[in-house]
């Protein structure tokens, strides 16, 4: 009995150290951000929540741009409570919606004087297409377009950041399988299938990974870094249509395997708040707390980078200013 006891735990701590070697690591930046402004978007649940509260306990003050207010205002009562941390507010950003995205902008720059972070976290994942009021596929607007407005137009205040000042984008490891670019099929609504749908996550993944390289090197000289984060697969809402997921059953089933290769929320969360927290400038693309290596080989061709520049200005029309 006694033997069998031990082999039982000498088998769960060896299963325990796999686990947390390659999804358990802990950022341990002690870096305090007292003071510093903080914006997260979808920050009302997963990982941006997750990050927001790690963020509190840093002592920043923290906007949750979320689209659900209400849910986002529960949240930042939990975390305050949690954190002791009161220096909290809730703004609505729709990502779906261009003039969701510039009136939260126009708040922005009126209300604060520097911005030290922007974490472009929220995202989805196997939607339906559909196009959004813009006329924009959702998937490639949500993902991508909204995000490179949102940028641009807070690139202002992030600017006046006294300190060096950074863009955190949470990418993912699909942008790999992302190879034709343009794909105007994807800017729009497309014909509804398994592949099309993974077709339009990586396309979009890939557009904001490349933007990023794009502006962080046209910010080199500046007080601003940009940088690309691979959260890896956590167990979040961003997975509420993905069909293997969704059946309850099937979940089920694959609970034991998920909880040895599927984060939580705050594990996924680690990578980018290393991004944010290192006293050191970060790598530009950043997985399981380390530089990532494997990045796409084409985003190093200036031309792609100069091209989907033009068309996102383009697409976002009179919302930016001629120099942007």
């Amino acid at each position: 009995m006694l033997k069998k006891l031990c082999c039982f735990v000498f088998l769960g701590s060896f299963a325990y150290l796999i686990r947390y070697h390659f999804l358990g690591r802990k950022c341990r930046c002690k870096r305090n951000l007292s003071g510093r402004l903080v914006i997260v978007t979808g920050a009302s649940s997963g990982i941006g929540r997750a990050l927001a509260e790690e963020l509190a306990r840093k002592g920043a003050n923290l906007i949750l741009a979320c689209r659900d207010v209400k849910k986002a205002e529960i949240v930042r009562e939990k975390i305050s409570v949690t954190t002791g941390n009161s220096n909290i507010r809730v703004s609505e950003l729709d990502l779906a919606s261009l003039e969701s995205v510039e009136r939260f902008s126009q708040d922005i720059l009126n209300t604060v004087e520097s911005i030290y972070a922007l974490v472009n976290n929220a995202g989805i994942f196997y939607s339906s297409p559909r196009n959004t009021e813009d006329g924009f596929e959702e998937t490639f607007q949500v993902n991508y377009l909204s995000v490179f407005l949102l940028t641009l137009l807070l690139l202002p205040a992030i600017r006046r950041h006294c300190d060096p000042a950074r863009i955190v984008n949470v990418g993912s490891e699909g942008h790999l399988h992302a190879w034709p670019f343009p794909q105007p099929e994807y800017h729009r609504v497309f014909d509804d299938s398994r592949e099309d749908r993974f077709r339009a996550y990586f396309y979009s993944k890939f557009c904001l990974t490349l933007f990023s390289w794009r502006l962080a090197s046209l910010s080199e000289n500046s007080n601003i870094s940009v940088h690309c984060v691979d959260p890896g697969s956590a167990e979040t809402s961003i997975f509420r249509n993905f069909p293997p997921l969704v059946n309850k059953l099937s979940k089920w089933v694959q609970k034991p395997v998920r909880i040895f290769v599927v984060k939580t929320p705050h594990e996924g969360a680690q990578s980018v708040l290393h991004a944010i927290l290192s006293p050191e400038k970060p790598p530009f693309y950043i997985r399981n707390l380390k530089e990532e290596e494997e990045i796409h080989c084409r985003l190093s061709d200036p031309l792609l980078g100069i091209t989907l520049w033009r068309m996102s200005r383009k697409m976002c029309g009179h919302r930016l200013p001629s120099a942007s």
